[in-house]
């Protein structure tokens, strides 16, 4: 493993931040998940004009192992 990337992660907040008001206070355990960077863009773009859950992810990358 290249040593720069070592102990590095991002996390995802699973409900949008713009759908919880600022009175809300985020749980880490219940309301983040640890991704990688490139698994943290996608949940963050668009497919079919539909925003990418971590479970619909998941799939997609599941599905394309070989």
């Amino acid at each position: 493993m290249i040593k720069y990337r070592k102990d590095f992660i991002e996390v995802h907040h699973i409900k949008p931040m713009n759908e919880i008001g600022e009175e809300y206070i985020v749980n880490p355990t219940e309301d983040l998940i640890p991704v990688c960077s490139n698994c943290h863009s996608m949940l963050h773009r668009k497919i079919n004009g539909k925003t990418v859950s971590v479970e619909v992810l998941k799939e997609i990358v599941n599905k394309n192992k070989k």
